[in-house]
């Protein structure tokens, strides 16, 4: 089984960040080591961060990497990948959640394919009525890179 690191990038996000840890805690995908990257967050996002990763008693490992100045998205991706042990890397938004089963799908896609990068369908939820604006745009599930 391969290990997935799945690299969340924080900043501003409190009113996000509880959704978007919890969907990663409800990943049935056990091989998972989860970097979530502090980019100097001026609110409270990494409070609840470190509470809900202090109780939690599952399979993933999760770690916090702290930035010492924030540098953008892009920098606190590079940062997670510096840091991953992972054979496969996810970069999650801090703002948006993923169902149970994303990560068991996207490797089994993966192994099926032995594409270089995968990825699925993406739904657009309101996240104040939970209303779905979009549903099952379609991507391409699998990308080639010869």
């Amino acid at each position: 089984m391969k290990k997935v690191s799945i690299i969340i990038p924080v900043y501003n996000v409190e009113a996000y960040i509880e959704d978007c840890i919890a969907s990663v805690m409800a990943q049935d995908y056990e091989q998972l080591e989860v970097l979530i990257v502090d980019d100097c967050t001026p609110d409270q996002s990494i409070s609840i961060v470190e509470k809900m990763i202090s109780g939690y008693e599952g399979p993933h490992t999760y770690r916090i990497i702290r930035h010492a100045k924030n540098g953008g998205q892009s920098a606190a991706r590079n940062s997670g990948i510096s840091e991953a042990a992972g054979e496969l890397i996810y970069f999650l938004d801090s703002d948006d959640y993923i169902c149970e089963k994303t990560i068991s799908n996207l490797v089994e896609l993966y192994i099926e394919t032995h594409a270089n990068i995968v990825v699925g369908n993406l739904k657009i939820v309101d996240y104040q009525t939970k209303e779905v604006i979009r549903d099952s745009i379609q991507l391409s599930s699998s990308y080639y890179f010869f």
